[in-house]
């Protein structure tokens, strides 16, 4: 177990056991606005592990009726979540004896918390929002006791020491609150930046001061002070939105002045893009969003972008962005947030293989980012980069090579030769070298790519683990099955570790390991096994069309070909076929070469 945790453990007696065993160990309070350690997010397996080791101790208290890969599979966002063990333990408690919602996201969760915490303390949560609401006056996260003592709505309730009493179930069971012991004086904190985001965000509504969005834009500017001013905002602006409907969304995005603007506009578009996801209609809300042109609109659009990746919901995020920058006028005055954006969509879109629609808006962006900087700059190279993968994608070798070497050069003069965007333009020229047999120079580049990245962010890093595979494929291209076989089970157990098992990058893991088991080693059987599984995962996170979905037919079709399964070679070979038919048409290296396979079955 993880001895950073020794701080916010003490607070707790029971999640002390289980997550430190053995003697008690004292913390002392941070000197900042945040009263705690910081939590660092715990592992996929050690989020498993966790749930298992609390549902063993207590059923009664933290068993629901479904399991931690069901919520996994569900929303990523709440995985992502639960990372935070005391998310977790909050979770469980919530959900005990309960099943899986069919909509799961943080507002439900922390609604359903708030609820069962009231229904526990007896009081409907006056204390905890009176505390909240004092904390939002001060400025604060922290509050002396003696000020509670003092204050007029909450005074009755901390004198109370009986066992019902809110105050005391708060600062035990529920170990909501936390008594710290200050300088001077004890004092009082909520035990995680999310209950007080939550109960600010209900004590805000209750009060009446976010009737219209108005009203809560006038709240954010009262509240700018807090450390957690946009946090509580969010809490607040969802359960509006819940309330009223989405009309109350896409005025408040047009209305957060722009001195205000950036994280409080990322937050929203993150409700943005879980009404994407609820609605599974990404074309409607981009245009209700857009309908009433402002600025707002592309700071929401971009938050509900990153929302709808890290769900992985690249359909619905490509779709979103088309529409949005479809519908946003060129002549903004924010251009370098409208660039952004149209990054964003090229991005999306590649991810898609939506590779003409993503060139078209990586030029878009390109040319609009000169306008606003120099060649040489951060943002150029990105986009130099982001044209080379789509040039790539459709066999474009020598134009996707000058955009990766351009993005190269600039990135090596701006950053110097040890930084994460070198290694990433190393690590694409030395995928493509490799695909054109410059073996040795493609064997330097992603050597180069590996020692940069382990040096600035260790092994657990995604971008290590797609390096590592890389470099996998690189050394079974030149017969070292040894070394490649160790890249490729770090870049799996790296990736699981991170991701979970549902994620294109864990997929892509298994489809290599599957080429070293088949055409490295002769063992199709359990390269088919690999092979099937990385199908399964790239059919629930792309649909049927997608490139890596026709490849992963293709290497099956090979597999079934060599385990003597002519007739279901066959149809895998087709559907590959058919699907890189509306992709990419037939002048396609990889068409040709499985019509040859058809041929050769037939």
């Amino acid at each position: 177990w993880r001895r950073e945790y020794a701080t916010w453990t003490n607070e707790i007696d029971e999640c002390r056991e289980l997550f430190l065993p053995g003697p008690d160990s004292k913390g002392e309070k941070d000197s900042g606005a945040a009263p705690f350690l910081p939590l660092i997010p715990w592992s996929h397996a050690e989020v498993a592990a966790l749930w298992r080791c609390l549902v063993r101790k207590d059923r009664a208290r933290f068993a629901p009726l479904f399991d931690h890969e069901q919520v996994y599979s569900a929303s990523r966002d709440i995985a992502r979540l639960l990372k935070n063990p005391l998310m977790l333990r909050l979770f469980l408690e919530t959900f005990v004896g309960r099943l899986l919602p069919k909509t799961l996201s943080r507002q439900e969760i922390m609604n359903c918390w708030l609820e069962r915490l009231g229904e526990r303390t007896g009081d409907e949560n006056e204390l905890l929002l009176n505390l909240a609401r004092i904390l939002m006056e001060s400025g604060s996260n922290i509050v002396e006791l003696d000020a509670l003592f003092e204050d007029p709505r909450t005074a009755e309730a901390v004198r109370r020491s009986d066992v019902a009493a809110p105050m005391v179930r708060l600062l035990g069971r529920e170990a909501v609150l936390v008594n710290l012991t200050g300088e001077r004086a004890s004092e009082v904190a909520f035990g995680m930046d999310r209950y007080l985001e939550q109960a600010a965000g209900a004590a805000l509504v209750a009060d009446g001061k976010t009737a219209t969005p108005s009203d809560l834009v006038d709240a954010l500017e009262n509240l700018k002070q807090h450390p957690l001013a946009e946090e509580i905002i969010e809490a607040a602006l969802t359960l509006r939105v819940r309330e009223v409907g989405r009309s109350y969304l896409w005025e408040f995005v047009d209305l957060i002045p722009e001195d205000l603007s950036g994280k409080a506009r990322a937050l929203a578009g993150e409700l943005v893009g879980r009404i994407v996801q609820e609605t599974e209609n990404p074309e409607l809300i981009a245009e209700e969003l857009t309908r009433s042109w402002s600025t707002g609109d592309i700071g929401a659009a971009r938050g509900a972008s990153k929302f709808l990746e890290g769900e992985n919901l690249y359909s619905m995020r490509a779709a979103f962005l088309n529409i949005v920058c479809m519908r946003v006028p060129k002549n903004t005055s924010d251009s370098e947030a409208l660039a952004d954006l149209y990054y964003a969509a090229g991005l999306a879109a590649h991810a898609m293989d939506y590779h003409e629609t993503g060139i078209r808006w990586a030029q878009a962006a390109l040319e609009m980012q000169r306008q606003i900087s120099s060649e040489e700059s951060t943002d150029v190279a990105r986009l130099y980069s982001l044209l080379g993968l789509l040039l790539h994608s459709q066999e474009d070798y020598a134009r996707a090579r000058w955009y990766y070497e351009m993005a190269l050069s600039i990135n090596s003069r701006i950053h110097g030769e040890v930084h994460t965007e070198v290694a990433i333009n190393c690590s694409n020229l030395g995928v493509l070298l490799g695909e054109r047999d410059e073996r040795e120079q493609a064997g330097l580049y992603l050597e180069k790519a590996l020692e940069i990245m382990r040096a600035v962010y260790g092994e657990q890093n995604s971008v290590v683990a797609t390096i590592y595979s890389n470099l996998g494929s690189h050394y079974l291209r030149v017969g070292d099955l040894n070394r490649s076989l160790t890249c490729y089970e770090k870049a799996l157990a790296v990736s699981q570790d991170i991701w979970g098992e549902l994620h294109p990058d864990v997929a892509l893991m298994y489809n290599n390991i599957s080429a070293w088991h088949g055409d490295g080693c002769g063992n199709y059987r359990k390269a088919r096994q690999l092979i099937e599984r990385s199908i399964s995962i790239y059919r629930k996170v792309f649909g049927e069309r997608h490139s890596m979905v026709a490849l992963g037919y293709c290497n099956l079709g090979v597999a079934l070909s060599e385990t003597q399964d002519a007739a279901q070679a066959i149809t895998c070979f087709e559907k590959s076929i058919a699907i890189h038919l509306k992709i990419h048409g037939e002048e396609r290296s990889d068409v040709a070469e499985i019509y040859i396979f058809l041929a050769v079955e037939h």
